[in-house]
């Protein structure tokens, strides 16, 4: 992969923390030890989304359609055909 490419891919994956971070801390405002678990899980879900994504599209999603990726595809698996549609640009 080229510098561009991983900084890119650096950049969407700290999107995708950060928006469904506040997302989390919104929701539930008392930590248990179930929920670092869960965030846990959801940091890991992030990483292999965009990385999924990265190999599908060649490139990282805009800020909307990550925050839709990750709401569709981290609490249940989604297709390749998912990740394409909601996310790589229309050629």
């Amino acid at each position: 992969m080229t510098t561009s490419v991983l900084f890119k891919l650096f950049v969407f994956t700290a999107l995708l923390a950060m928006v469904s971070g506040a997302e989390y801390h919104q929701e539930k405002p008392e930590a248990t030890p179930m929920d670092a678990a869960h965030r846990a899980n959801r940091r890991e879900c992030k990483v292999q989304l965009a990385l999924f994504t990265v190999s599908l599209c060649g490139d990282v999603c805009d800020s909307e359609s990550a925050v839709d990726l990750v709401k569709m595809c981290c609490p249940s698996k989604c297709t390749a055909e998912q990740v394409v549609k909601t996310c790589c640009p229309v050629n």
